[in-house]
């Protein structure tokens, strides 16, 4: 068994490690099964690399020191790139053109000392078997921490749940919609930050019937907060002392899966509908009826969040700048013989911002026919507009100008560009969300409850990020909300309200958290 201290483990360890890592930093926000392209890659791309590397030095341990190098530089050279893309006063080593030949001569230089040097190699040998090996270690455990903690903390928010408030449901119980338009703002922040006058979509809900509470704000201005908050008509403090979880641990994330709006209505024999989300955190995937399109092949040219930060954070990120000029990905699509949506602009789009479009149309047209859906329903459907990416025109146009973005999927070139491309969010779902919310009304034998809100306002730490629009349908009128009403409530209302519920009104907290003062005059304290 003394082979095994001399096999060179830190070249496949050291290919492993920086994907691991990425993998264990963002274990919370991804599905396990997107990190299958990029390990493939990474480990064929290694594999091939290191046959190469031994027939031309024709040794085994001097292939396995330059590969090394080749992997660290590949590694490194995207986090290098971006960081002088960033640097006021560097940015023009922040440039393909610069940083390609700097990398190419300590390459050069690398191999040279690898290949000229023999003394001293052994301990180098056994402190990068040593190293590597406890990286990856260190990798598998947080990542172990992060599974275990998570399954028992879905274990403990069940747990700590009341007891059925609610009474039973009857013929006449209604389905309860709650819509997510991630990150829109409220009316006067749009006016006063962005410009923007929204009234006629403001108007045009309240001529449906619908209640706009003119003043609403979030304590959370961040989506899990929010919507953990909603769902469990509570304040994460409560959670927290409930669950005996921290809001900070990853875990704690599972009551939202796992909520209490979700649970009171499933007691009472409501059906639960959601829908697939571009974050998995979101996805309701044991919910009775889930609906989405398919996750894309292996094969298929779109990137997941995580394989775009890989690209991004490594060499690969030069395919970004080659498929700018070639359109490489269009390319793929046609070798593996995939045919591009046909609602799309005919103009090249990138994969990432074609799945958005594409689950976003999904979404919406799906919400119309949930009313044929036998019995009561609660219906929770995430839509990530005019949360970036901000890929739409007003008119549903997708923008495929390359001025229009930094080079990156789905990344805009600069803060003015991207708020314009907020604005255009606004004024595209203002137009689709119309039709389907009365298509919904029209469609149900009896009248619905729907909330439609806001989880944040536009993230740039100016007041405005910590309002929300906040509308509600009620079949019975509107006499228990207000202006000020916060997400914590929304649910308390309804289940007082339509099914005999007592939980009462909590106060609204709208200062301190993560809230910003209301410094907007209408709705100034």
């Amino acid at each position: 068994m003394k082979w095994i201290a001399h096999v060179p483990w830190f070249y496949i360890l050291f290919a492993i490690f920086p994907l691991s890592y990425l993998w264990s930093v963002n274990a919370a926000e991804i599905d396990p099964s997107v990190i299958l392209r990029p390990f493939l890659f990474t480990l064929g791309g290694a594999a091939i690399l290191y046959g190469v590397l031994y027939l031309s030095v024709r040794h085994a341990n001097k292939a396995a020191y330059i590969g090394t190098l080749i992997l660290l530089l590949f590694f490194s050279y995207g986090h290098v790139y971006d960081l002088f893309r960033h640097s006021s006063n560097l940015g023009d080593l922040g440039r393909h053109r610069t940083l390609i030949p700097v990398y190419t001569v300590a390459l050069g230089l690398g191999i040279w000392g690898i290949i000229s040097r023999d003394k001293g190699m052994k301990k180098l040998f056994q402190w990068l078997n040593i190293t590597c090996t406890l990286l990856v270690l260190i990798s598998i455990i947080q990542l172990g921490t992060f599974y275990i903690t998570t399954a028992s903390a879905s274990h403990q928010t069940a747990s700590v749940q009341t007891n059925p408030t609610l009474s039973a449901y009857h013929q006449d119980s209604p389905d309860v919609y709650f819509i997510v338009l991630d990150a829109y703002m409220r009316a006067d922040a749009l006016q006063e930050e962005m410009g923007f006058d929204n009234s006629a979509f403001i108007n045009q809900l309240e001529e449906m019937g619908f209640y706009v509470a003119q003043c609403s704000r979030t304590y959370y201005g961040y989506t899990r907060g929010s919507i953990a908050s909603t769902l469990n008509m509570s304040y994460l403090t409560d959670m927290e002392a409930k669950t005996g979880i921290l809001s900070s641990e990853d875990g704690f994330w599972n009551i939202i899966k796992d909520s209490e709006v979700r649970r009171q209505l499933k007691e009472i024999g409501y059906k639960t509908v959601s829908f697939r989300s571009e974050y998995p955190w979101l996805e309701l995937t044991d919910a009775d009826v889930f609906l989405g399109l398919d996750r894309p092949s292996i094969t298929s040219a779109y990137l997941y969040p995580f394989e775009s930060i890989y690209i991004r954070s490594t060499a690969a990120v030069l395919f970004n700048a080659l498929d700018t000029v070639m359109n490489l990905s269009r390319f793929w699509e046609k070798l593996t013989r995939q045919e591009a949506a046909p609602e799309v602009s005919p103009v090249a789009v990138d994969p990432y911002i074609q799945f958005h479009v594409d689950l976003l149309r999904f979404t919406l047209e799906k919400l119309t026919e949930i009313p044929a859906i036998a019995g009561p329903k609660f219906v929770y459907a995430h839509i990530f507009v005019p949360h970036g990416p901000h890929v739409f025109l007003p008119n549903g146009e997708i923008i495929t100008d390359p001025t229009y973005y930094s080079g990156d999927p789905g990344n805009t070139a600069g803060s003015e560009i991207d708020r314009q491309g907020y604005i255009y969010g606004v004024q595209f779902i203002n137009a689709q969300i119309i039709p389907v919310l009365q298509r919904i009304i029209d469609s149900s034998d009896v009248p619905p409850i729907i909330i439609l809100q806001g989880d944040h306002g536009y993230q740039d730490n100016n007041p405005g990020q910590s309002t929300i629009l906040n509308v509600f349908y009620f079949p019975n009128g509107y006499d228990k909300l207000y202006e000020t009403i916060t997400p914590v409530n929304t649910f308390r209302i309804v289940f007082d309200e339509y099914f005999g519920g007592s939980f009462q009104l909590l106060p609204d907290f709208s200062d301190g958290g993560d809230a910003m003062p209301d410094t907007f005059s209408d709705c100034r304290p």
